[in-house]
């Protein structure tokens, strides 16, 4: 790439490198972004920026050279979308520690990269006061979706909190498509400080994983003592408790419910909060159309259904094999021969029917084992699957 950026300018005068200044070409990157690329696109060219522009000399020329072209790079960067970009960003890498916590590899941040693309959203209502947000990116790998956001105090203070203590965010509305309405149910979960005083907010997707537009709603971020649901604490009860009460446990749970379960919540998660900022920002986002590697039931002997993404491996069948089970062998080996274990590993039942029999037992569809990476995996470098020890040859 450098011998290739420094030929296209071989012939290039002094002049001609002053008007590079804009090559950036139109993207939705705030100029934060851009000169964050850029700075790093410098550094990995081993430049030393100065303010001395003075006396062109030939050497001089040569060096801008080098900084044009590293402008170029970062420009292509831009230009190839946030499947480039990603791998510069602490944005999307800060955010996705709440999905990867125990870090990231080059080749995780390959292929979280190649997941990920720039927020190309429109923001359709912002109340808050005191923060402002920045967004990094969408990331979706074809079952998992998220919009991660950077908040900051408008007055330029560090966000901090102690040891025994932990930010929030809480989302409500449901991600639902664009045009249609939105539900009472919400959500909340522990929000990232970063080194630099900010915030990364990561909010996941809720509704089906289909390409399209959707609409969603950020409405708070709190400090709180960090819960500790084993504790006698009423306060802590009572917030953990309204939390379970927002997520649907049957299909009797009308919108009336969900509307006094928020209402609850966000009484009890106001008794405990310790600083809090309130506010509404609706946005829009899109996800693209992205496909995770499927293997059907009739394609191989063992009868599996199994969905592979960059995120996790879940597999199906009609039985009740897997169900009930912790002893379950869930694994993928690359086509280097690394073989991956995923962490989190559970098993289930995937549908229970309508039609219990005479016990008033649902009966059992299918069984299922699933389990999600410790970071994200390029599929296509998938050679096999071990499944409770049937292995899978994918190529």
């Amino acid at each position: 790439m450098d011998k290739k950026l420094y030929g296209m300018l071989e012939n290039i005068s002094p002049e001609e490198l002053e008007s590079f200044d804009g090559i950036y070409p139109e993207t939705r990157l705030s100029q934060r972004q851009k000169d964050k690329i850029l700075s790093s696109a410098v550094r990995k060219a081993g430049i030393v920026m100065t303010e001395n522009t003075e006396n062109k000399t030939r050497k001089t020329v040569k060096k801008s050279k080098k900084i044009i072209a590293a402008i170029l790079a970062a420009a292509i960067i831009c230009t190839g979308g946030a499947a480039a970009y990603a791998v510069y960003s602490n944005g999307i890498e800060n955010g996705m520690k709440m999905r990867f916590e125990d870090g990231l590899t080059d080749s995780g941040k390959q292929a979280l990269a190649s997941v990920t693309k720039n927020f190309d959203g429109e923001v359709l209502e912002n109340t808050f006061e005191g923060v402002d947000f920045e967004f990094d990116g969408i990331v979706f790998d074809g079952q998992e979706g998220y919009v991660v956001l950077t908040a900051r105090k408008s007055d330029g203070t560090a966000f901090e909190c102690a040891e025994d203590e932990t930010y929030t965010h809480t989302y409500g509305g449901g991600a639902v498509p664009v045009g249609e309405e939105p539900t009472h149910e919400i959500t909340s979960c522990k929000t990232s400080v970063n080194s630099d005083g900010s915030l990364s907010i990561l909010i996941r997707h809720t509704w089906v994983p289909d390409a399209g537009e959707y609409v969603m709603e950020l409405d708070g971020i709190e400090k709180i003592k960090t819960p500790d649901f084993t504790s006698s604490d009423e306060e802590y009860i009572g917030l953990a408790m309204n939390a379970l009460l927002c997520s649907p446990q049957s299909d009797g749970y009308d919108e009336q419910t969900f509307i006094d379960a928020d209402k609850r919540y966000r009484e009890e998660l106001d008794k405990i909060s310790l600083e809090s900022y309130k506010g509404r920002l609706v946005f829009t986002y899109t996800l693209d159309e992205v496909n995770p590697m499927i293997i059907d039931s009739a394609d191989n002997e063992f009868g599996y259904q199994i969905t592979l993404s960059s995120f996790s491996v879940y597999v199906s069948v009609d039985s009740d094999d897997f169900a009930q089970r912790d002893d379950c062998i869930l694994s993928v080996t690359l086509a280097d021969g690394t073989e991956l274990t995923p962490k989190d590993v559970n098993t289930g039942y995937s549908e229970i029917l309508d039609d219990p029999d005479e016990n008033k037992i649902g009966k059992i569809d299918n069984s299922c084992i699933h389990g999600n990476f410790s970071e994200p995996i390029d599929i296509s470098q998938v050679a096999s699957i071990n499944v409770d020890g049937k292995v899978i040859q994918i190529q």
